[in-house]
């Protein structure tokens, strides 16, 4: 009987060839623009979630208030976490960074290398980035040590091994050991680096403050339950702490899952408010959904062409739910073809999709099984929605007025279209000015003049209280 079915379906779309045509590359088009979009929804929620400890990481934010002026962001001193670790039990471990960009000589080569982290020996341990070469209790423990990427590796040595050699850092081209060699960081990671130097190499010597705020602070609980009743533990703590200077500070907790979409405080990778992702979603349907609309208005509005097929199935005894299944056939074959037309289309389009948003999909990913799973989803929710209702309108054709000639259709089915049509255009209108509007935000972003000059701009990325006394000659000098 399916085979039947799927037989008379293929054929039915062959005699009609110029509506199967236009609903295939509507559908085609609306699948493909859901396919790159889960994609890029699916890349956005995915970020840190491939750390096997990430419900119990969180990052500090710290929050100083002196004078009146409050200041907030994702940075604290180094001593936040010997001080925390030794006075709360919730926290297991922790670790320091400090993200920058170095000088780096090899023999005659010379690298501005961006993405250089110094961090703590627990980086390792705590984040599931992969070490390749080297112990990972070890290759950051000592000072003047650092990990390389396997891509940085080859960039510096070639097919050379890297373990042991030397390389100078810094304008002072101060000599570092490789210790390590790392795989790439994964593209869903809110931490992002290149070479890994030990945090002692920055920082030798840890003073016992609170202020001198430069560095990026992660602890690692115990208990992911623990961190509502540790974050009630903070405020009297550095009340305490603080009393006597004048100042005050204290810290929250973000979930290292929640950050990217949730926090207001970028990482190495810049964040995305978690709106946005309910927009590209909300597109992708609305995209989707004026295909399907079109697809319903060609149906209902060629119904009267296919009345009397319908009458003469009925005739000759074929039952409604026989010829409701058989024009579903139709629609799970017109959809089917168009999913695979999505799919191969996808592949074609990615590589301009990666310069629009920003990020490195290959055809492999179109391919991981969560996308399938949604493709699959699709065609079964797109066959039934977009099929049902023109099948449930011609199975119920009485087959004597089909054929006395009097059928036409029902003021209900031209409604419906009419409100389809009204709907598709108001969407398409909607989607322009949208589109229209970005463009004019983005111009105006690349654009706006904004009274200074940002070539004459510096930035100091390391500030310490000797830096605070020595001011007056960091100016001198850079002016």
């Amino acid at each position: 009987m399916i085979k039947n079915y799927l037989k008379t379906a293929w054929r039915s779309l062959l005699c009609n060839k110029v509506f199967s045509l236009i609903n295939i590359v509507g559908i085609s088009i609306g699948l493909t623009c859901c396919l790159l979009l889960t994609l890029y929804i699916k890349y956005q929620v995915s970020f840190d979630k491939f750390n096997s400890k990430a419900d119990r990481i969180v990052r500090v934010i710290m929050q100083y208030n002196e004078g009146g002026e409050v200041d907030k962001g994702n940075f604290t001193s180094a001593y936040v976490l010997p001080s925390f670790k030794s006075k709360f039990p919730e926290i297991e471990s922790g670790v320091r960074m400090l993200p920058a960009t170095n000088v780096v000589k090899y023999g005659d080569k010379i690298f501005n290398q961006k993405n250089f982290l110094y961090a703590d020996p627990t980086l390792f341990k705590i984040f599931d980035f992969k070490l390749l070469r080297g112990n990972p209790n070890e290759v950051l423990k000592n000072p003047k040590t650092l990990v390389l990427t396997q891509t940085t590796s080859r960039k510096y040595f070639g097919d050379e091994d890297p373990i042991g050699k030397t390389l100078m850092i810094g304008d002072k081209q101060i000599p570092y050991t490789v210790s390590g060699i790392a795989a790439d960081c994964p593209p869903n990671s809110q931490i992002q680096f290149s070479v890994v130097a030990s945090f002692a190499s920055a920082v030798p010597e840890i003073e016992n403050t609170y202020f001198n705020a430069n560095y990026t602070t992660y602890f690692l609980l115990k208990d992911k339950k623990s961190i509502a009743s540790f974050q009630q533990k903070i405020a009297p703590f550095m009340k305490q702490e603080m009393k006597g200077t004048g100042a005050t500070i204290t810290y929250d907790l973000e979930p290292l899952t929640t950050i990217h979409l949730h926090s207001r405080y970028d990482a190495m990778v810049a964040n995305l408010d978690i709106s946005y992702i309910y927009i590209i979603g909300g597109i992708a349907l609305l995209i989707l959904a004026i295909a399907c609309f079109t697809y319903i208005n060609m149906s209902t509005a060629s119904a009267s062409g296919r009345a009397k097929e319908v009458g003469v199935r009925k005739v000759n005894g074929a039952y409604r739910s026989q010829i409701f299944w058989q024009f579903i056939s139709e629609s799970f074959i017109l959809t089917l073809i168009s999913v695979l037309l999505g799919y191969i289309a996808a592949v074609f389009l990615l590589p301009s999709f990666n310069v629009l948003a920003g990020t490195s999909f290959t055809a492999s990913n179109i391919f991981q099984p969560a996308v399938l799973i949604v493709s699959l989803a699709l065609l079964f929710i797109i066959a039934f929605v977009a099929g049902s209702y023109p099948a449930l309108l011609l199975s119920g054709l009485k087959e004597i007025v089909v054929l006395k000639g009097s059928f036409k259709n029902s003021s209900s089915g031209i409604l419906l279209r009419k409100t389809l049509t009204v709907f598709q255009f108001s969407i398409s209108v909607f989607l322009i000015i949208a589109t229209i509007v970005m463009l004019n935000q983005l111009h105006f972003i690349q654009n706006k003049k904004l009274g200074y000059n940002r070539d004459h701009i510096i930035v100091i990325g390391q500030i310490t209280q000797n830096t605070f006394k020595r001011m007056d000659m960091v100016k001198a000098e850079t002016t």
